[in-house]
């Protein structure tokens, strides 16, 4: 991979008082949206534990899936043809 964050999200040759600014990072944005996604349907995911009952995801939890699920996008977006 090229950059493994994927380089900025919003590019741009910005620079100011505190040198250059470039953003987040393309694996930022998507660990960000995948994040929404994750937050506005925990109620719906119908995760389960070995015992059939219902499963919270706690904050810790619901961040590393965002950024695993970034870091797949990824490496798709950079294996593509």
């Amino acid at each position: 991979m090229s950059q493994p964050d994927g380089g900025p999200a919003f590019p741009s040759q910005l620079t100011g008082a505190i040198g250059n600014v470039s953003g987040m990072t393309i694996r930022d944005y998507f660990a960000a949206a995948i994040l929404q996604g994750i937050l506005a349907g925990n109620e719906t995911l119908g995760l389960l534990n070995d015992e059939g009952k219902k499963v919270s995801l706690d904050k810790t939890t619901m961040s590393r899936m965002a950024y695993a699920f970034s870091e797949a996008m990824l490496m798709l977006r950079e294996a593509r043809p």
